[in-house]
Parts: C-alpha cells; structure tokens; sequence
C-alpha cells in the first residue's frame, strides 16, 4: 500500500500577535487619518482666495 503524505499547513502561517500590537496599528491608522483630515481640511481653504481686481488710471502724468 502506499504511505498518505500529510500535509502540514501550520508550516506556512505566520505566528499569532498579541493584542498590544493590533492595539498599535490600530492607533496608527487612526492618527494618521486625523493628521490627513487636518491636513486637507487647511488646504481647501487656503485655495478659495480672492484675486484683487487692478485697476488702471488713464490720461495722468506725474510730476517729478
């Protein structure tokens, strides 16, 4: 008779991580998304400024 290979899967998994590193990335992904909020949110106001209208003066000669 022929011998069964068995395989093994757990091989090929990567290790369980404890809670305190999931708590970490967690609360990176959070600080990140509140420093890009902030950091958009700036930028959308500085874009919406006011060009000043120039206005020309004609037929005037200055005086040295």
């Amino acid at each position: 008779m022929k011998e069964e290979r068995n395989i093994d899967f757990k091989r090929h998994t990567s290790p369980p991580v404890s809670k305190m590193y999931l708590l970490k990335i967690v609360f990176y992904v959070v600080m990140l998304s509140v420093m890009l909020y902030f950091m958009f949110r700036n930028d959308s106001k500085s874009v919406k400024t006011q060009e000043k209208e120039i206005t020309e003066i004609h037929n005037i000669t200055v005086e040295k």
